[in-house]
This record gives structure tokens, C-alpha cells and sequence, in this order.
């Protein structure tokens, strides 16, 4: 039987096996918010703190292909993406500038990014196959109503219940989910599990524990966090560093800074879907890297 282990190592070994990102999509903002929707899209938010405005984006997760982007709302600040469910969108606005409370669902569709129906007076509560289902406030008390996902007209209604628990944002259905990282201490099972992989640069000396890591397949993704030479105030100043590895072999087949200057630890803008590296870079560029060609 071949065994075609030891040609991979040797491609790893001459350099010819490196990965590198296929698609880069940069906002004009701080990439704040990125969410995954049916058949492969993320959907995002792209915020410019200065001037108090957001806009909203689409693109397909496998090619990095722009569907739709800088699209506004009438609100234009105070309004955000409350979840992806099936083809459909939904906004949220807020109950008040200066509380978290959500008031208002917008409907759109995920492809074309065309809004198909406002709810003002709503507060979002969750999502199935059914409909859309959110809260109006009425003389009595509230209504819990189910909302058709392309109208907005309302489906059902009953009483809000009395205990107030309600159901929360649901993921779009069907859609598979994305790995985190997740820290890992050096006493840990976990991360003797790798350690043998862990080499140079990546050796346990020379790491700032915890480290981060996912666990894809024949690969690891190991997110490193190192104070910045010379820096001297009371804040941290870190780099960020996101490494992708082959588990047999431990070599690095790619390596990136995905912040510069952070002031506090952090790997949730980094993540695997379906066989693909993502990660944020600098708050602004998402990047994708396909495991595959690794």
C-alpha cells in the first residue's frame, strides 16, 4: 500500500506546499460585525467611528465575489444585524441610543440586500423554519407573533408569556457551523497533545501562554500573542500573530499578523468553515486561506 505521507512532508520540506489566501475584502471602516448565511455568504457590518455611520455587506465565503456592498439604512447608526435565517436578513434598531435594548426589525433579502419589510414597533425574538418570530408591545401586555420571512405578514399571534423567557437569534438553517479558537494552557491535555508540533518560534519557551488553537483535521491554527519590543506604557501592546500548520510534520505553511498593535487578547477574528481559514486583519480586511491547498 503507498503511503503518501512522507511525499507530503518532502513538499512541505522544498517549500513547494506553502498556502496562501485566494481572496482578500477589505471595508472602508472597522469590519465590526461578520455573520455567515445560507448557501455559503457572509453578511457583515462596516462601521466608521468617526462619522457614526454603518453600512452593510454581502459576499460569497468560498470566492471572496462582492453580491452587494455599502448599503444603508434610513437609521444610520443606531442599527445593526441580528441574525441571518434561511434567505432572509434581519436588522435590529434600538429601543434608545444610549441603552442595548433592541426596538424595530428590518427585513431583507440576503442576496440582493433589497429590504422587504420593516416591523418598527418589534423586538426580535427568534427564527425557524415557520417565520420570524418577535414581540409588539400592546396595551396588555405584549403579543408574540410569527411573521412570514418574505411578507412580514403575520402568521399567528398568541399572548407573550408570562415567565418572559423567549427564544434567542437563530443561525441560518442548514448552514454549518465555523470553528474558534480555544485557549489552551500549558498543563493542559490539549496541549501536550500538540506540543510535539510546536518547533522554533512556536516552541513552548518562546510562547506567551495561553495560546489559541483550532483543530482542523490534519492541520493546526495556532493564534500568538507577543508583547511589542519597547513598548513601555500602562496599556498592552500586543501582536497578534495567526500561525497554519501540518499536526504530522509541524511546519508552518503560512503565517500572518492579524493585529499589529491590540491591546488585550484575542482569537475571535479568526475561525475555519468548511475547510477555509478566515481571519480579520487589522480590523479591516477579511481574509481567507483554503486548507485544502495546504
Amino acid at each position: 500500500m503507498c503511503n503518501d505521507w512522507p511525499l507530503m512532508e518532502l513538499r512541505d520540506f522544498l517549500g513547494n506546499r506553502r498556502s496562501r489566501p485566494i481572496w482578500r475584502f477589505q471595508v472602508k471602516g472597522v469590519l465590526w460585525q461578520l455573520y455567515t448565511g445560507s448557501g455559503g455568504l457572509f453578511v457583515g457590518e462596516d462601521r466608521n467611528l468617526e462619522r457614526k455611520e454603518v453600512t452593510f455587506f454581502c459576499i460569497e465565503s468560498r470566492t471572496g465575489a462582492v453580491l452587494w456592498r455599502d448599503r444603508a439604512l434610513p437609521q444610520p447608526w443606531w442599527v445593526g444585524i441580528e441574525t441571518v435565517c434561511n434567505d432572509i436578513l434581519l436588522f435590529h434598531m434600538y429601543a434608545s441610543p444610549d441603552l442595548p435594548g433592541h426596538r424595530g426589525v428590518v427585513a431583507a433579502d440576503v442576496r440582493s440586500g433589497s429590504v422587504l419589510w420593516t416591523v418598527p414597533d418589534a423586538r426580535f425574538l427568534g427564527c425557524g423554519s415557520e417565520g420570524v418570530r418577535v414581540m409588539i408591545e400592546t396595551q396588555e401586555g405584549g403579543e408574540d407573533v410569527l411573521l412570514d420571512f418574505r411578507t412580514g405578514s403575520v402568521r399567528s399571534s398568541a399572548p407573550a408569556r408570562e415567565d418572559g423567557v423567549q427564544a434567542g437569534p437563530a443561525p441560518a438553517i442548514g448552514e454549518s457551523p465555523i470553528e474558534l479558537p480555544s485557549p489552551v494552557s500549558p498543563e493542559s491535555a490539549e496541549f501536550r497533545a500538540i506540543e510535539s508540533s510546536l518547533r522554533g518560534d512556536l516552541s513552548p519557551g518562546n510562547l506567551q501562554m495561553p495560546v489559541q488553537v483550532i483543530w482542523a483535521g490534519q492541520y493546526l491554527v495556532l493564534v500568538t500573542h507577543r508583547p511589542n519590543r519597547g513598548h513601555t506604557g500602562d496599556r498592552p501592546d500586543l501582536q497578534v500573530m495567526l500561525h497554519l500548520l501540518r499536526k504530522s510534520t509541524g511546519r508552518v505553511l503560512f503565517k500572518d499578523t492579524v493585529l499589529a498593535n491590540a491591546q488585550a487578547e484575542t482569537g475571535q477574528t479568526v475561525f475555519v468553515r468548511d475547510n477555509q481559514l478566515y481571519y480579520v486583519q487589522e480590523r479591516r480586511t477579511l481574509v481567507a486561506v483554503p486548507l485544502a491547498q495546504a
